[in-house]
């Protein structure tokens, strides 16, 4: 609910804009209030196991969602969010300085933190063999430090909890 009212509050301060010029570049959409009390940047970096290149992409967020499957608590999913995964067998990284699909590490950090911070924790499963709702205890503290989370681990980011939003239908729809 959350994501959706801050969506149509964004879209609704772009398109004034958006009459005038037609499509809005995504530099100025990021200037909006919303991104600025929202917004943050993740970083993916890939790093190629042959040549040991780092290719770092910027993607911005207005909220972190996170998979709590096979996490109990707010932490274990952001450690799970920012683990470093093997790229390998298809899932083959294409280097530039090597010229071929090598194998290669990757991993998610929060590059850039916003002034307000929103998880939003996936409850809903639609795998093959199951349908429905996570219900399970996923638990958080009143205050997280983010700083091992982020590109920049030497920097404190501590963040206090303000609100708790709990979904309570039965089904994504509901």
């Amino acid at each position: 609910f959350l994501r959706h009212f801050l969506d149509a509050c964004h879209r609704s301060l772009l398109q004034p804009a958006a009459n005038k010029v037609g499509t809005v570049p995504p530099a100025v959409q990021h200037t909006t209030v919303i991104h600025q009390l929202f917004g943050g940047y993740l970083r993916s970096e890939v790093q190629c196991l042959q040549c040991s290149s780092r290719s770092s992409t910027y993607d911005p967020f207005l909220d972190l969602s996170l998979e709590v499957h096979s996490a109990s608590s707010l932490e274990k999913a952001l450690d799970e969010f920012t683990k470093m995964e093997k790229l390998g067998g298809k899932n083959r990284y294409r280097c530039k300085r090597c010229q071929a699909g090598v194998e290669a590490t990757k991993r998610f950090s929060v590059h850039s933190l916003p002034p307000l911070l929103t998880f939003q924790l996936k409850r809903f499963d639609f795998s093959q063999n199951f349908r429905g709702k996570i219900a399970k205890a996923v638990t958080f503290g009143t205050s997280i430090n983010l700083s091992r989370f982020t590109s920049n681990p030497a920097v404190e980011a501590i963040y206090r909890l303000y609100a708790v939003v709990v979904h309570s239908g039965h089904s994504a729809k509901s």
